[in-house]
């Protein structure tokens, strides 16, 4: 987002090509090094329409990955100086709030405040659908969580006249998308998913000693298990009976 300011004021069903991209595709796409970006302030609109959850939820309970990176995303812009907006499904019973300098509101609100006023980067993640509304950012963020599938690719083609980057969580997963829903690479801007090593740390802390026959695995079961099971565990056991 402040590069371009610099530059000018669920399923488990394997996706298709679409025949669209441009071949060939990038191993790896252009990402600005920090040193590259002019320091601004910046008014950021981030839209996380997931599961539901508010500034401390993180903190209280479990979370799905999508919406801990919206929420910790957030928190991390706030503390850089930046004025973050998060439109969010709030918890049964909450009010609209400030979390560590965020301006939680419900997302149900969005229709009505999104093209009401200003915002130099608009956010939003995993739904293309919402582009459909008028807003006034100066850059739109199309924040991708998701496998592209062919039963998406018209609600994603269409909302991309209204987007400037589609930002995938990889390198693999931009070329994934360009193939399926025929993205220009040059509107990819892959963006990984980050680690709270703080959290981290005290939640090791609370945890006292370290198991070394334990194992975490921290994902939906179709997201890997299998392997963990069928491939890893297996030699993990011959290593370590």
């Amino acid at each position: 987002v402040e590069e371009k300011l610099r530059r000018a004021p669920e399923d488990g069903v394997q996706p298709e090509p679409s025949g669209y991209a441009p071949a060939p595709l990038p191993e790896r796409f252009p990402v600005p090094s920090r040193a590259r970006i002019k320091r601004y302030d910046l008014d950021v609109t981030l839209v996380v329409p997931g599961m539901p959850f508010d500034g401390e939820t993180d903190r209280t309970a479990s979370l799905g990955g999508s919406e801990t990176m919206g929420l910790q995303l957030g928190r991390e812009l706030s503390r850089r100086g930046h004025r973050v907006t998060m439109f969010a499904n709030l918890p049964q019973g909450a009010a609209p709030g400030k979390y560590d300098g965020v301006t939680y509101m419900p997302v149900n609100e969005l229709p009505r405040l999104i093209g009401a006023y200003q915002t130099d980067a608009f956010i939003v993640q995993r739904d293309p659908s919402l582009f459909s509304m008028p807003h006034r950012a100066r850059v739109a963020v199309l924040w991708g969580h998701d496998l592209g599938l062919m039963r998406y690719h018209q609600p994603f083609r269409c909302a991309l006249w209204n987007v400037d980057y589609v930002v995938p969580v990889s390198h693999w997963h931009g070329r994934q998308l360009c193939e399926v829903y025929g993205l220009d690479p040059k509107i990819v801007a892959p963006m990984r998913n980050g680690i709270d090593l703080d959290m981290v740390r005290r939640a090791a802390a609370r945890a006292g000693k370290r198991d070394p026959h334990a194992v975490v695995y921290a994902a939906r079961p179709e997201r890997g298990l299998d392997l963990l099971l069928d491939k890893v565990f297996p030699r993990l056991l011959e290593r370590d009976p």
